[in-house]
């Protein structure tokens, strides 16, 4: 993989993605916020705003004020610090793994962005299901995250599929 198609892949992710999602955001808030949900195809789908003070459904948002905050702007921000230098830096990564990267990177970003700006809160407004069984409410940054999280599990297995294919040919040499 080129240096030239790494950097493209992430800018160009990074960019739309975090530029998807906060336009999305604005417009939630325009559009749903004290407003009743939108329900559509028989409610599989709804359009129901939300602030997300906590993490993944809301994890961590019954902490004291001073602990959430650090731990979702200041903990959160060396997280995806590690995540860019892992991901786009690290020179044996494979392409599954690079985009994976890229979209677990722009949907954290995205979503940091959104809680330094709105006092440690994140704007959620989407939500699937069938009768009880539902999704927490989500966002375009999530939606990108799982999307990053699956192909970074794509790559892994890509790695080690070829870790083992390359000990098979080492073994069979030996003999």
């Amino acid at each position: 993989m080129t240096r030239r198609f790494k950097w493209t892949a992430a800018f160009n992710i990074s960019f739309l993605t975090i530029g998807i999602d906060q336009i999305s955001k604005i417009w939630a808030v325009n559009t749903f916020k004290g407003e009743p949900p939108i329900i559509f195809l028989n409610d599989f789908f709804r359009f129901q705003y939300a602030e997300n003070r906590g993490a993944f459904l809301g994890m961590g948002s019954q902490l004291p004020e001073a602990v959430r905050v650090g731990v979702m702007i200041f903990l959160v921000a060396i997280m995806l610090g590690a995540l860019i230098k892992y991901t786009w830096f690290n020179e044996k990564m494979n392409k599954a793994g690079l985009l994976g990267g890229s979209f677990i990177i722009a949907g954290g970003f995205s979503n940091w962005i959104e809680r330094v700006l709105n006092s440690g809160s994140v704007v959620d407004f989407m939500n699937m299901g069938v009768g009880s069984l539902r999704t927490g409410i989500f966002n375009i940054a999530d939606m990108a995250i799982m999307l990053g999280m699956a192909l970074f599990l794509l790559a892994a297995f890509q790695d080690e599929k070829a870790n083992k294919e390359n000990l098979s040919d080492g073994e069979k040499t030996d003999i």
